[in-house]
């Protein structure tokens, strides 16, 4: 009998021990505040118009990196604004005879400033999200007087992306799939009407 008592006390305390942690958990807020970095890779989708037959357009991966934060707003909803150094490597040649051809660097290196909307639970141990939210590209040339080097204007994008976080012991880790549909005409080339820049990136997040 008295070892019958020993044992229902003993799942008793555990239980008791086990609710009021579990309940602890439940109500402890969450932090509102997080900083850190990202870097990737970035695929260029460079859209054209009017481009003449001597012309083609070379898409390739670039890189990217850059830091983060991110306030959080309520259980949901968080705003993260963003400053990103960008890479691209993608290019317009023309070669309208064979023995003249020359090359248009649109956009190969980019500040940007970006400011997202992120929709997730952060009280989930790994929490899918989404995001979008405006972006603005400013071109990094270097500067030339050369009348063949033409330059780029300035984008606005708005950018659309999913993600995983997952907690770990230090960090939180968060891959995320990002699509960048810019907005403007960047073209600074007479041969073409108008050039979108597009961009598709794998990014990895890094946050206290």
């Amino acid at each position: 009998m008295k070892k019958l008592c020993s044992i229902l006390l003993l799942v008793l305390t555990f239980n008791f021990t086990f609710a009021q942690t579990d309940k602890t958990a439940a109500v402890m807020p969450l932090k509102r505040f997080h900083v850190g970095f990202n870097l990737g890779v970035n695929y260029s989708n460079l859209l054209v118009t009017a481009k003449p037959d001597h012309a083609e357009i070379a898409n390739k991966i670039g890189g990217r990196l850059g830091i983060v934060a991110e306030y959080r707003l309520n259980k949901i909803l968080s705003i993260a604004p963003k400053a990103e150094l960008a890479f691209h490597d993608n290019k317009i040649r023309f070669q309208p005879t064979e023995d003249i051809s020359y090359t248009y660097e649109v956009m190969p290196m980019s500040l940007e400033f970006m400011s997202h909307f992120v929709f997730k639970d952060a009280k989930k141990k790994v929490s899918p999200y989404f995001y979008f939210g405006p972006n603005v590209k400013i071109p990094l040339e270097k500067p030339t007087n050369d009348p063949s080097q033409f330059r780029t204007n300035t984008d606005f994008a708005i950018d659309f992306a999913i993600g995983l976080e997952k907690p770990l012991n230090s960090f939180r880790f968060a891959p995320e799939l990002r699509y960048s549909m810019g907005l403007l005409n960047i073209n600074g080339s007479p041969m073409i009407k108008s050039a979108r820049f597009h961009t598709v990136a794998l990014i990895f997040n890094f946050t206290n």
